[in-house]
């Protein structure tokens, strides 16, 4: 994912994304896929605690509460002035 500035359009974007050098359009994407690994985890944990009746324990909640808000602000909304990801 590669997020839009406020002052790029779209074509803007994809061509600032393909100027990009293997080694670092690679590393992103490497850091994306361990970021999906960890989410899933993640979630079929959640899943598996909410199937056993333990789930909102606070187990982990910390870690949780600011992974979601850095995750939210990746992706892109309707608003004016908020980023878009690619």
């Amino acid at each position: 994912m590669f997020l839009q500035h406020d002052d790029e359009t779209d074509v803007d974007t994809m061509l600032r994304v393909e100027a990009m050098g293997e080694q670092e359009l690679f590393a992103k994407r490497r850091a994306l896929c361990e970021l999906r690994d960890r989410l899933n985890t993640r979630a079929a944990q959640l899943l598996v605690d909410l199937a056993k009746g333990r789930a909102g324990s606070g187990e982990d909640s910390s870690s949780s509460s600011s992974s979601s808000s850095s995750s939210s602000r990746s992706v892109g909304g309707s608003g004016s002035g908020e980023r878009r990801g690619y």
